[in-house]
């Protein structure tokens, strides 16, 4: 009876079916970037190819002048289980010196059942009289490369996810042994037909096992990074805690109150004046514990100006303030540079004798804006010294709100801040 399509169709069906289904798979998910799932397309390449064969040899099963075409047909189908076995490991195997060492012993493999006889006269197969295959000493090499490649998929699992959940390698000690086990039997005729529904099965767990550990780890990425912002809004609600305990200076408001009551009797216009930089004072840290928004460093600019001149709003303290601000319109959070300049007038000058110079600049520098705070006060030890609150927190705002730094720089007639800010979106002009 000739073997058409339609017979093969009756006979191969589960298997047309499994390999359709997961290449419609594999196509629907290509756009997630699974691990090895080039080695996977190519194994389910190979099942078609292994498909095709089986059509082949059940076709020219029962017509000795197509012996040929049956025997190379078989010869293929020998040759594919421990392909797939090979191709098993490489999805474990990362390193490309190693995957091409695999394969060698299947090139071996190849070459004995298909060049080997004509070298050394020993057969892989020869047909009866009744046109029934007689297996030959050769016939053993694919065998033989099967069980290697079994050996080595053990280690290479157990490799691999050392450190891993021990249900993890034991899928992949599943998928290796059922292959195995089913050439085996089929290799001895205990079984028969059954290596491809296997083979096609094992690709499939890989597929979804692959598929699994992708999805894992996207999981735990966006846990990670959950956690972090997490944490980071704890760090940042932490420093607003603190900012609202250290920041006003009881003594800083005893003494601004103080200055305006005798303001009042002596000059009516300075102690308005003073009165509205105190309340821009006061409502510039209010806005910064209330907030964890940028603001454009021009509003900075505004605090510092009005804590400068409540400190020095009856000119006795011989303090000087140099303004060399080349750019204002950047954002940076709120609070950052002005605990720089307290520093310096309080811990920098605050000892001289004749008062003191407070610089502040700012300018463009690469990917983002420069600002300097420098004073030329006493000096101190950086490396030797525990800074205060303000600048603890000045330096957390940065790091955790813009990815900006604080750097200080210190010795006797010069000590330097310098904030970096890197450029963000203005979301201020934005909203506007």
């Amino acid at each position: 009876m000739e073997f058409t399509f339609i017979e093969f169709l009756r006979y191969d069906y589960p298997s047309i079916l499994l390999v359709l289904g997961l290449v419609v798979l594999m196509l629907t998910n290509r756009k997630n970037k699974l691990p090895a799932v080039f080695t996977l397309w190519i194994m389910t390449a190979i099942m078609i190819l292994s498909l095709f064969v089986e059509f082949v040899c059940k076709w020219s099963e029962n017509d000795p002048s197509l012996a040929d075409i049956r025997y190379w047909t078989t010869i293929t189908k020998y040759l594919i289980s421990p392909t797939i076995l090979m191709m098993q490991i490489m999805v474990l195997i990362k390193n490309k010196v190693l995957r091409w060492l695999l394969v060698i012993p299947n090139l071996i493999s190849a070459l004995a059942v298909t060049v080997g006889p004509y070298i050394t006269g020993l057969p892989v197969l020869t047909f009866s009289k009744e046109y029934y295959f007689v297996e030959g000493p050769l016939r053993a090499f694919p065998f033989c490369v099967a069980m290697f490649y079994l050996f080595v998929l053990v280690i290479a699992s157990l490799m691999f996810f050392y450190d891993v959940t021990s249900g993890y390698n034991s899928i992949i000690m599943y998928l290796a042994i059922s292959t195995v086990i089913s050439c085996i039997l089929e290799y001895f005729g205990i079984v028969s037909g059954i290596v491809k529904y296997v083979q096609i099965i094992d690709i499939y767990l890989y597929y979804f096992f692959l598929n699994f550990v992708y999805q894992s780890r996207i999981l735990e990425d966006s846990l990670k990074k959950e956690l972090a912002l997490t944490q980071k809004e704890l760090e940042l609600s932490n420093t607003n805690v603190r900012l609202l305990q250290n920041q006003i200076s009881p003594h800083f408001i005893y003494n601004a109150l103080f200055i305006i009551k005798a303001l009042i009797w002596t000059d009516q216009k300075q102690a308005s004046d003073a009165v509205d930089d105190f309340s821009l004072y006061i409502r510039r840290n209010i806005q910064a514990m209330r907030s964890s928004e940028l603001i454009r460093f021009s509003e900075e600019l505004e605090h510092i100006r009005a804590f400068l001149n409540i400190e020095n709003v009856d000119d006795e303290t011989g303090l000087k303030v140099k303004y060399f601000t080349d750019e204002v319109d950047f954002l940076l959070p709120p609070l950052t540079v002005e605990p720089l300049v307290e520093n310096a007038l309080i811990h920098g000058i605050g000892t001289l004798e004749s008062g003191g110079v407070i610089s502040i600049s700012s300018k463009k520098a690469d990917n983002g804006y420069m600002i300097c705070v420098e004073d030329n006060g006493v000096g101190f030890d950086v490396e030797n010294t525990d800074f205060g609150v303000g600048l603890e927190n000045a330096k957390t705002r940065l790091e955790l709100q813009c990815g900006g730094k604080l750097e200080i720089t210190s010795r006797p007639g010069c000590t330097r801040a310098t904030v970096f800010v890197p450029e963000q979106k203005n979301n201020a002009e934005t909203e506007e």
